[in-house]
């Protein structure tokens, strides 16, 4: 039968605050049928060592569970890291020039060159005229697009990390923030180009265990290489070229091609305005769904980096570290290898992730798994 959320019997073998080892702590415990939470207060706080907790509950006919165990470590504060404390700021960044980059098309095949040699522009601009969200001969409408694409990587970082819209921070939310502006003594990472180590490498960070430091990746072999992701799939991928063929050169019409670019790229254009002229609409949602997708991907692949640079996956066993390249555990899936944890779900740590994965929303969107996401809201600490 279904879970009685009443029935939970939780208990500890060290003292939670003045109840004593081996206390019920399953009334405490904020329970629906599918969680319980309990707020370790100040109240209830453990004292240092090893704690084993078992854990019962019970179906609406009585039927009670096996017991689960659990053991953790308590450690005091000046024994822990505690990864952002200060919180963290990162700022992303779009203007490095390091490549030329150029996208020829035949036959709707698409050849992307890419030369490790600068031309002035930002490899990022020079990306995004590769699927036609840039065009060097409509600047202020590109500029438009792009800052378009800058925006929804913003915003869908944020989610990635639980925050909420305009930068809204929960409970929920681990203390870290994501700005398009500069800001002093901020961590930074880089968009755009290629890898200078050849291949197809998405990204590349510094790993910082604990977060003890501030990070800039922004030199030419770290940071996010859209043209990377732009290369490998532009040819291969349905979900991208769903996306990005109605503006790709070659396959569609750029930015600032068409007579209605100005007027849906203008501050003025509302999409669903009923005065709105339906190649206007269509236009707009052509240019807006490509916006998405890139700045879905690029978020995906910056989340995944900068959260090397905040501590994951740190390698080993808590309390020194968060399962990364612990390939041997029995949650541990093919992905995983040092600094990274494939584990069930699509987890935004594992070391590998498509196009089309980047692109899925509600349950089976990338995500920080459970034992991650509790380090990024400091709920587990790594020990010293």
């Amino acid at each position: 039968a279904s879970v009685d959320p009443d029935s939970l019997c939780f208990a500890a073998t060290s003292p939670f605050g003045e109840l004593p080892a081996g206390s019920d702590l399953g009334p405490l415990f904020l329970c629906e049928e599918e969680e319980a939470v309990l707020a370790v207060t100040e109240s209830l706080a453990l004292s240092s060592g090893p704690v084993l907790v078992t854990a019962t509950v019970a179906d609406t006919l009585g039927n009670r569970s096996e017991p689960l165990t659990y053991t953790f470590h308590v450690e005091s504060p000046g024994q822990a890291l505690h990864p952002f404390h200060p919180p963290d700021t990162w700022v992303l960044t779009f203007d490095r020039d390091y490549w030329t980059i150029r996208g020829e098309c035949t036959d709707s095949r698409v050849t992307v060159t890419t030369i490790f040699t600068p031309n002035g522009r930002a490899d990022f601009l020079d990306d995004l005229a590769l699927v036609g969200l840039w065009n060097p001969d409509a600047p202020e409408l590109s500029a438009r697009a792009a800052a378009m694409v800058k925006e929804r990587i913003l915003a869908n970082l944020r989610e990635f990390y639980g925050i909420g819209d305009e930068g809204a921070h929960t409970e929920r939310s681990p203390e870290i923030t994501f700005t398009l502006s500069s800001a002093a003594g901020a961590s930074a990472i880089a968009f755009g180009g290629a890898d200078p180590g050849g291949g197809y490498t998405l990204g590349r960070a510094y790993f910082d265990r604990g977060n003890r430091g501030r990070e800039q990746n922004t030199a030419a072999g770290l940071g996010i290489f859209s043209a990377n992701l732009i290369r490998f799939y532009i040819n291969s991928s349905y979900t991208f070229k769903e996306a990005f063929d109605p503006l790709i050169p070659g396959r569609g019409d750029p930015v600032g091609t068409l007579s209605e670019d100005a007027t849906v790229l203008s501050d003025s254009f509302v999409p669903g305005d009923p005065g709105n002229t339906e190649a206007a609409e269509a236009r707009y949602e052509d240019i807006a769904a490509a916006a998405e997708a890139m700045g879905r991907a690029l978020a995906a692949i910056a989340a995944h980096e900068i959260g090397h640079s905040v501590g994951l996956v740190a390698n080993g066993a808590p309390p020194g570290g968060l399962f990364g390249g612990e390939s041997k555990a029995s949650f541990a899936g093919y992905w995983t290898d040092p600094y990274h944890l494939d584990s069930p779900g699509n987890n935004i740590m594992e070391s590998a992730m498509s196009f089309s994965v980047m692109q899925y929303r509600g349950s089976n969107a990338l995500h920080f798994n459970e034992l991650n996401m509790a380090y990024l809201l400091e709920r587990i600490l790594l020990t010293r």
